[in-house]
């Protein structure tokens, strides 16, 4: 039996990075006895540009309460303690903090620091952990109650959310729960996974034992009554600084296409680099498989071939982190491609005529238009060896190319 040697993996990719915006950390017990409820925060990435108005928090306490630009409970820019001034006159170079007012358009690849109240203690925290992260984007929610809008620690009757909605992106809606009981200590945090919770909405404020149903988003710690679900428990340490871009989201800061070449750069800060692979999916409709593994964190490559390309890094949690996709248009030329293990023409509706010999010369086989997508599937059963193809175009354009099968 012979096979068609992989050169070219297949695997499925999720589409969460590229089309919401989502909350990936909840510091929930902050390290402050007397403000706690304003030194709270929540940390956002937004892999697409968005307007501020539509974001919508609902949080555990009081519940019911929304905060958001347009409405009475809302987000502002004041800060009694000058915050914004305090994390732009400790971050390092290559990270600015901003406050964005109503209406702005939030970039694509930013990340937003949200803060439960107005009223944020002086000298916290420490922006260091986001060297290099760009413009952070800060808000401050329009409340100066102390007690805090988290449960430190629920026991095992206790469910606690956080409703994050979108005005006009409902897909990206999402409801982050935790239960059960959780001991209390200054910093611990509830690290979200945007794979699994982006579109997960079930979850209620509970004191009663009720549950959100299997499979919602959801941290359960003893007696929550189940596995957990999207969301894990850290913990900061007892300074509550800012988490580092290791436990946050790849950035990426450049994809781009400059004269046929693929430009990528991404920020792999406070941890060590790993290797980027690059991927291409053909058409709008095709399977995207990988064009190139190993590539480093910065580079160009030269694209022959038509279609939609990205890169993809496993993270920190072990998750696999997509960059901004980016389409070349090409030429439309055929190019053979592996898909299972067999060889696959892509393109095949621009050939005439192919003919495909063994290297002792001997015609194994030819087909004309129409020429089906799997038609050198059939060498598999010609045995090993290299095989010469010729391809006649029907814009007039001959094509040779070698293709190897091995057993």
């Amino acid at each position: 039996m012979t096979k068609v040697r992989l050169w070219l993996l297949l695997l499925p990719v999720g589409l969460w990075a590229q089309t919401c915006p989502y909350v990936r950390y909840i510091l929930f017990d902050a390290c402050t006895n007397n403000n706690e409820g304003n030194d709270e925060l929540l940390i956002f990435y937004t892999p697409v540009a968005f307007n501020i108005n539509n974001l919508r928090i609902n949080f555990p306490n009081p519940p019911g309460t929304v905060w958001c630009y347009t409405c009475a409970n809302n987000f502002t820019c004041a800060s009694t303690n000058n915050t914004v001034d305090y994390l732009n006159d400790n971050a390092c170079e290559g990270t600015t903090f901003t406050c964005p007012a109503a209406g702005t358009t939030i970039p694509a690849n930013s990340f937003i620091l949200l803060f439960t109240g107005r009223n944020v203690t002086n000298n916290y925290p420490n922006p260091s952990a986001l060297c290099g992260a760009g413009t952070v984007y800060v808000l401050f929610v329009n409340q100066t109650n102390t007690a805090g809008r988290y449960l430190n620690d629920p026991d095992s009757d206790q469910n606690r959310r956080t409703i994050i909605t979108f005005t006009g992106a409902p897909a990206c809606n999402m409801t982050v729960n935790y239960r059960g009981f959780i001991a209390n200590a200054n910093g611990n945090y509830l690290l979200v996974d945007p794979n699994i919770c982006i579109g997960l909405t079930s979850g209620a404020n509970a004191n009663d034992g009720t549950q959100p149903p299997d499979g919602s988003c959801a941290y359960r710690g003893i007696g929550g009554g189940g596995p957990s679900n999207g969301v894990s428990l850290g913990n900061i340490g007892p300074n509550c600084d800012l988490p580092s871009i290791g436990v946050l989201p790849i950035l990426w800061q450049e994809v781009r296409v400059v004269g046929g070449r693929l430009r990528w750069r991404a920020l792999f800060e406070g941890e060590a680099e790993r290797a980027l692979t690059l991927w291409h999916q053909p058409e709008e409709q095709a399977t995207a498989y990988i064009y190139r593994v190993g590539l480093g964190a910065k580079g160009e490559l030269p694209l022959q071939r038509a279609g939609l390309y990205y890169l993809t890094v496993e993270s920190a949690d072990g998750t696999r982190v997509r960059s901004p996709g980016v389409w070349y248009e090409g030429d439309a030329r055929p190019y053979i491609r592996y898909e299972g293990g067999r060889p696959i023409l892509e393109r095949s509706g621009e050939v005439a005529e192919l003919w495909v010999w063994d290297m002792s010369g001997r015609l194994v086989l030819s087909a004309a238009a129409p020429v089906e997508r799997e038609v050198l599937c059939r060498l598999g059963g010609y045995g090993r060896g290299v095989y010469n193809l010729l391809l006649h175009l029907r814009s007039g354009e001959v094509l040779q190319e070698r293709l190897l099968v091995e057993p």
